[in-house]
């Protein structure tokens, strides 16, 4: 008979076919007996189960995390076609050079600006330091820099006048041109009291000795304003109450020391004026004082100002 699931032509009815081994003899029964068996159910060896799908609570994260990586991906693509794209630059011919030239920001220091000098040394909260604050590079510092002292008016004084002497004595402000001392006058630190400063005198040999600037110093304390040219022996005292400024006292003191030095031949030196202060002194009540006396001492053409300060005995 011929096999029902190969085709082959066998010789006999029975047994396995000659060529796929199917049992011929099954293939002979009526379709019913051949298809008995798919109208029962299998043995089951244990506890039945529902589906594996119906009864899971487990989720699998591969759709998260794939989403994550997506909206990563998405976000980092347009973070760099926005910020990092290809700079280019147009000659003036036209043509693309391929590059452009670097531009470094270079963050400005705000104080320098607000006292209007290229150097301010900031002091510290005791005086006895200064920061220098500057937007130009002081490792090529040009000849003529102009350098300012700025403090809080709480200040002592004493340690402030040491600070400026050792700096302005030192061999690195012989390029530097001195400005002024400035002090804060609020809270905010935007508003300041500013007095010109000069350089202490150099030491001059006797050949150049008519050539050396006459020294007048006003001492202010509690009691008394002093003018004092020790060169011309001028000593003039006017009394006062408290470390305040005087107007009429000082206009005494100052053009009494005025009018004797008009007296002499002083041929082309000039006049650098001094100011002394007790050694307690605070840094706001000398420049409430410094700013007031100011105008009157450029109005007879003194220089000032260098400020020091006086050990006042009893």
């Amino acid at each position: 008979m011929n096999c029902r699931a190969c085709g082959h032509k066998n010789k006999r009815d029975e047994g396995r076919c000659e060529n796929c081994g199917f049992e011929l003899s099954f293939q002979t029964l009526p379709l019913k007996e051949q298809r008995n068996g798919l109208q029962k159910a299998l043995p089951s060896g244990g506890k039945k189960h529902p589906p594996r799908h119906l009864n899971s609570d487990r989720k699998s994260p591969a759709g998260f995390f794939g989403v994550v990586v997506v909206v990563l991906g998405l976000a980092l693509t347009l973070f760099m076609v926005n910020t990092m794209e290809r700079p280019e630059r147009l000659l003036e011919n036209g043509n693309d050079s391929g590059f452009e030239e670097e531009t470094i920001v270079i963050l400005q220091d705000t104080i320098p600006g607000i006292i209007g000098s290229d150097i301010v040394y900031v002091f510290d909260p005791l005086g006895q330091s200064a920061t220098p604050r500057t937007n130009i590079n002081l490792s090529l510092i040009p000849d003529g820099t102009t350098v300012s002292f700025l403090g809080q008016r709480e200040l002592s004084i004493k340690p402030i006048v040491n600070f400026l002497m050792q700096k302005m004595g030192s061999r690195d402000f012989n390029i530097l041109a001195v400005d002024r001392l400035c002090c804060w006058t609020d809270s905010t630190r935007t508003a300041f009291l500013e007095v010109s400063l000069i350089k202490p005198p150099r030491p001059v040999s006797e050949d150049s000795l008519s050539l050396e600037p006459v020294d007048l110093r006003i001492l202010f304390t509690d009691s008394w304003i002093r003018g004092m040219v020790d060169e011309f022996r001028i000593d003039e005292i006017e009394p006062t109450v408290g470390l305040v400024y005087n107007e009429s006292g000082f206009n005494k003191v100052l053009g009494e020391v005025s009018r004797s030095l008009g007296r002499r031949d002083l041929g082309e030196r000039i006049i650098t004026v001094t100011i002394l202060f007790p050694d307690d002194t605070k840094l706001g009540q000398a420049m409430d004082i410094l700013t007031e006396i100011a105008p009157a001492v450029d109005s007879l053409g003194y220089e000032g100002f260098l400020i020091k300060y006086a050990i006042i005995e009893d």
